[in-house]
């Protein structure tokens, strides 16, 4: 496969730990796209993921870097994790910021959640996010993190009896983060997951345990996109397969619903009004002005 050396060494920079599950008293850690597909991968994305520029240098005079729905098409028929590469290497170049609302579902202790409409803003240098609840919120409705900031801490907004506090101040990966959700504020965002994803789906390719199915032609909110599955079959596999939404034009992942081995929905995750590179500054992430 082109360029695996470039990836390998990007991911394994990056990924070093793995999603988990749980409720949250306080801090609904975030989200978010994705979920850990085989437990025996208990890896995930450090918190100061600098991209490989290598990556990037290496295919600079290529058309791999040109975006194509045909390509799309034939990735998602042939090699699912040539199109995370491509993915990312097209993210590395163009991507700078973005907003969207995120429609979260998930399976925590068994329960399957009320779906949840989360806006976010995100900005990739400095790496920022900040979120902010519409529809279902349980312990928090809201959460602003930056890394290198406020010595490595977010900020939620609790909900319920709590409400009347501004804000609490807590790590990214604090037990109750850890408790709550299957990604922390650390690890949100289009490439990082990607990169995480990739090296699951690599995993799998190795002990045999992947198979990619081509779905169809599909809409995600208003979005063309192209649909897929990959199915994991190895016993240390997590969830039995993975159903992807990849965007025609933004080549992004724009829904992902993930079942466990028993065949029922453990997750699911899409995102609606989408805008890149819509010129996000810092101010955007201001503890004061975001009231927290």
């Amino acid at each position: 496969m082109n360029t695996m050396n470039n990836i390998n060494r990007a991911k394994n920079h990056y990924i070093n730990r793995a999603g988990r599950t749980g409720i949250s008293p306080l801090c609904l850690a975030v989200i978010v796209l994705f979920a850990s597909i085989c437990s025996a991968s208990a890896s995930g994305i450090p918190s100061d993921p600098n991209k490989d520029n290598n990556l990037l240098k290496a295919a600079s005079n290529s058309n791999r870097l040109s975006p194509s729905a045909k390509r799309l098409i034939e990735l998602a028929k042939t090699d699912q994790i040539e199109l995370l590469q491509w993915s990312m290497m097209l993210y590395n170049r163009d991507i700078k910021d973005y907003t969207a609302v995120l429609h979260k579902q998930e399976r925590i202790a068994g329960k399957l959640s009320k779906p949840q409409e989360i806006a976010f803003w995100f900005k990739d240098k400095p790496y920022s996010l900040l979120m902010k609840w519409e529809k279902n919120a349980v312990s928090i409705d809201k959460l602003l993190y930056v890394e290198g900031q406020e010595n490595g801490n977010m900020f939620v907004h609790p909900t319920g009896t709590w409400a009347w506090i501004k804000s609490v101040k807590r790590k990214p990966r604090c037990k109750q983060a850890l408790k709550g959700s299957l990604k922390t504020a650390d690890e949100f965002g289009f490439y990082r997951n990607m990169l995480y994803l990739h090296k699951v789906f690599t995993k799998a390719q190795n002990s045999g345990a992947l198979r990619i199915k081509y779905l169809g032609t599909s809409s995600v909110y208003g979005r063309d996109t192209i649909a897929m599955e990959a199915t994991f079959t190895g016993k240390d596999c997590r969830y039995k397969k993975i159903i992807m939404h990849f965007g025609k034009e933004t080549i992004l992942p724009l829904a992902l619903a993930f079942y466990d081995q028993s065949g029922n929905l453990h997750s699911s995750y899409a995102f609606s009004n989408l805008k890149l590179n819509t010129g996000i500054t810092k101010d955007t992430f201001c503890k004061n002005k975001n009231k927290m």
